[in-house]
């Protein structure tokens, strides 16, 4: 049976409708099992990585438990192995985990497998060995977010390019514009990284890539891919001095390409969404967690204050 999630939203009228045609461009109906496997064994990987948040990990790891005969080296990544990674390593499938960042630790670990170089001392890499032990590595510092390469998006399908928001289906890329968040909800896992990334590193977290390469990219995807719409991609794209938010209004004011983010609402003010609604911003996304101030500020650790 045909499963399309936003297609659900739409009949339980929590989206307004749209055409998926442009969704279905590169649409297979097939096994996913069956699918993954002929791509695994059509390509003939050296590694296999995968990138996961705790929802995401039990089906990251289905789809391991069918090609584990093939004896492919394995990592998980990203922000539940992060913070899990006993858990992840006690699955036999699992060979490696990497706590922290990716950018630097793949990179390096396909250099070493490449040439043949022994790899267990990698930072942020831990290793389970033939007898079940595991080497941890301690993580290695923030990474400079200004140093990473563009996204290559070429590598997927033409119908992964498109998303549906508000009735219309839109060519829409994601743009990185801070990494990590200087707040401390209970329940999110930014408060953890920050704590982890100074306790271990001495580095900062929480981040804010140069508009200068925020302006390369745009420019690339404008040229590259005929880019509809952005997702700037912060936990909390407020997060900005006004003089940041206004060198950032001035740099996005000669795109106007449509964009949408998220914010917290007290770092909203008038001002500031005029600016961006007058250089192409059209849906903001915020959330008030509960409204019962008292038990935001105790238990959630937000303080703001609801409008009268």
């Amino acid at each position: 049976m045909e499963v399309d999630s936003d297609k659900n939203k739409e009949q339980y009228l929590n989206a307004r409708p749209f055409d998926d045609s442009k969704l279905k461009i590169s649409f297979k109906e097939q096994n996913v099992f069956q699918a993954y496997m002929s791509r695994v064994s059509q390509f003939k990987p050296e590694l296999l990585a995968y990138s996961c948040t705790e929802d995401m990990f039990p089906i990251g790891l289905s789809l391991l438990k069918h090609s584990a005969h093939m004896n492919i080296p394995t990592i998980f990544g990203g922000v539940f192995p992060t913070f899990a990674p006993e858990l992840c390593l006690n699955h036999p499938e699992i060979d490696m985990v990497g706590v922290g960042e990716g950018e630097h630790l793949l990179v390096e670990l396909c250099r070493r497998m490449e040439q043949g170089i022994l790899y267990d001392d990698i930072p942020g890499l831990w290793v389970k060995g033939k007898d079940g032990s595991i080497k941890k590595n301690r993580i290695a510092p923030a990474i400079d977010m200004n140093k990473n390469p563009i996204l290559d998006l070429s590598i997927f399908n033409e119908g992964r390019l498109y998303r549906p928001m508000q009735g219309k289906v839109w060519k829409m890329f994601p743009l990185e514009t801070h990494r990590g968040c200087p707040y401390k909800c209970s329940f999110c896992n930014s408060p953890s990284q920050w704590d982890l990334y100074k306790e271990k590193t001495e580095s900062l977290h929480f981040r804010k890539k140069q508009f200068s390469k925020i302006r390369d990219e745009i420019v690339f995807f404008r040229d590259s891919f005929n880019v509809e719409a952005f997702y700037f991609w912060a936990d909390t794209f407020f997060a900005y001095s006004e003089k940041e938010f206004d060198e950032f209004i001035e740099m996005y004011s000669e795109f106007k390409i449509p964009f949408w983010c998220q914010t917290r609402p007290e770092t909203i003010t008038q001002k500031r969404v005029m600016q961006l609604a007058d250089i192409g911003m059209f849906r903001m996304a915020l959330g008030v967690e509960h409204g019962n101030e008292a038990f935001r500020k105790k238990y959630i650790q937000r303080t703001f204050k609801m409008g009268r």
